[in-house]
Parts: structure tokens; sequence; C-alpha cells
């Protein structure tokens, strides 16, 4: 799996996280060693790229977070 994919999994079941994500996506998606496509995808949520970068055939846009649920 991919750190992506733990990342987007984390988002939707972290409001904690979410909240780190809000106040700083660069720190967290380097805590999670993100490349920086990944980052970039991500910070201007564009989930096309997204679900591309992460192999996953859905994702979700909430609040302006992408997230993927278990």
């Amino acid at each position: 799996m991919s750190r992506l994919v733990d990342l987007l999994r984390d988002l939707g079941n972290d409001a904690d996280l979410c909240e780190a994500f809000k106040a700083d996506p660069d720190a967290v998606c380097d805590r999670y060693g993100l490349d920086d496509d990944q980052k970039a995808a991500l910070k201007a949520g564009d989930v096309e790229a997204v679900k591309k970068a992460a192999g996953l055939p859905t994702v979700s846009l909430t609040n302006g977070i992408i997230t993927s649920y278990d």
C-alpha cells in the first residue's frame, strides 16, 4: 500500500489529522513521505490526479480535503 493511500485513509478517519493538514499540508505530506507530484495533486484538490497517483478507483473530496475510507 502506498503512503498516499495511507494518508488518504487516515484523513478519512482522523479529525485531528484533517485539522493538521488544513493548517500545514506540507508538514503532513512530508510526514507521510509523499513526493512532490502527490503533494501538489492533494493540495490542489485534483481528485483525478490523486486517484491516479494512489491507484484507487474512487476517492472523495470532503470539506476541501481528498480522503479515502475503509
